[in-house]
């Protein structure tokens, strides 16, 4: 409803969590943490549409993106992956990183024959553990005892697949937990976390990393496998330059679930910065317009299609507060502590006009159904585009169905496609 985007209501927190809690079995530990991160989503999405009026150009649907997350990650918590460490080392690791993760991962599907950074037999040399620099370059960089060594790097045009190498001196690794990636099925990773800000080219405006991690798995208590995705905001297939630079790391350790009063997360500042030229694929991915509208002012205007995710772009209807709405009585309730705070860091403060004038969006829901029938998991979104993992599905024709969100996830519950269309207020067929 106009004036009311973000807001995540009691009750949809309840039919979330109950659903989910049919589902599957969860820890209490883990259960009681997972709706802490509900019970924040709000305060976090007002956090950054504040950050958004001080200057970030996107503004994500937090609570859409937090609860999938949530729910889809933090569930199979409890899943731990077994891996052979004698076996693994045997394996090569820089240069085959996609190949060993990829069946698993959230953006799954073939990864072969893409972009190879460096190689080795799995063993890196201590030349390595240092700065290793080409001239068209930086692949390998280590700080604070970790070194984080790039594998290989794709790119579809809209987002840049970066593989890379964890090696820790200290180890700790083996008791990072897992989670599903195929809605609470039997595909499972696990996950380091990465702060930090990254960028592509000179010219490039730095973006700050947000809920991102690397996606893979534990090869022993010292080495980790993953992978990042990195979403570019407009399509670019020239070459180009990825600058990713890592101000921290963290990773859960399993064990801590069980200890009272324990941070179940191990925290590693240090600079790590990464430089990985790449070019996007022009022949495996395509955009195809769209441009229908339904009667409440949505439109579908285009889908992009590459082998790992597909993305639908909206234009969205929206409003913005009038002072009967949103007085300044509300305002100075909601923003005079936290302007206080910005003031004292030397920020700029969030103004009553600004807050006024900022778009709201109307709440909605997007699903994909590929011309088997097969939905496509809808992973994060905002106004303007909704992002689904292809996950290995054959492609062919695309189905998309659009619906208020008045029945929360009620699309994304849908049980088959015939349940989808009828509760979509909106659709369209692409085919190429």
């Amino acid at each position: 409803m106009p004036g009311e985007r973000g807001k995540l209501s009691v009750k949809r927190y309840e039919d979330f969590t109950r659903g989910l809690q049919e589902e599957v079995a969860v820890p209490e530990k883990v259960w009681e943490r997972y709706l802490d991160t509900l019970d924040h989503i709000e305060t976090l999405a007002e956090e950054r549409k504040g950050a958004d009026i001080m200057g970030r150009k996107r503004t994500k649907r937090t609570w859409m993106r937090a609860a999938a997350a949530a729910g889809v990650l933090m569930a199979g918590t409890a899943v731990f992956a077994c891996v052979d460490p004698v076996a693994a080392s045997e394996l090569p690791i820089i240069g085959r990183v996609f190949e060993r993760i990829a069946e698993n991962a959230t953006y799954s599907g073939d990864y072969s024959g893409k972009t190879v950074l460096q190689e080795n037999n799995g063993q890196s040399t201590e030349e390595e553990r240092g700065v290793a620099a080409k001239p068209e370059g930086i692949y390998t960089v280590s700080d604070n005892g970790i070194t984080i060594s790039a594998s290989e790097v794709y790119s579809d045009g809209y987002s840049v697949y970066l593989a890379v190498e964890v090696v820790s001196e200290e180890g700790g690794f083996s008791g990072i937990p897992a989670y599903y990636t195929r809605r609470f099925e039997e595909k499972t990773s696990q996950m380091i976390r990465a702060e930090g800000v990254w960028k592509t080219g000179e010219e490039g405006e730095a973006v700050s990393l947000y809920n991102h991690s690397f996606e893979g798995s534990v090869v022993d208590d010292h080495t980790f496998i993953g992978m990042m995705k990195l979403d570019q905001i407009a399509c670019n297939s020239a070459e180009n330059m990825l600058n990713l630079e890592l101000t921290e790391i963290r990773y859960e350790r399993g064990e801590a679930f069980e200890s009272e009063g324990s941070d179940p997360e191990q925290r590693i500042q240090g600079a790590w910065m990464l430089q990985i030229p790449f070019t996007a694929d022009t022949e495996k991915s395509r955009e195809i317009v769209v441009d229908k509208t339904g009667e409440d002012g949505l439109c579908i205007q285009k889908v992009f299609v590459s082998p790992y995710q597909v993305i639908v772009f909206t234009d969205t209807p929206y409003t913005t507060w009038s002072a009967d709405t949103y007085t300044e009585a509300d305002f100075e309730a909601q923003w005079g502590e936290k302007n206080e705070e910005i003031l004292a860091k030397g920020g700029q403060p969030v103004t009553y006009e600004e807050m006024l004038a900022k778009e709201r969006y109307e709440n909605f829901e997007l699903a994909v159904y590929n011309q088997d029938g097969e939905a496509l998991a809808m992973q994060y979104g905002d106004p303007q585009k909704t992002v689904f993992a292809v996950q290995g599905l054959e492609l062919t024709k695309l189905h998309i169905y659009a619906a208020d969100d008045s029945d929360a996830f009620g699309l994304i519950k849908a049980e088959n496609e015939q349940e989808a269309r009828d509760m979509s207020v909106l659709d369209a067929e692409v085919e190429w």
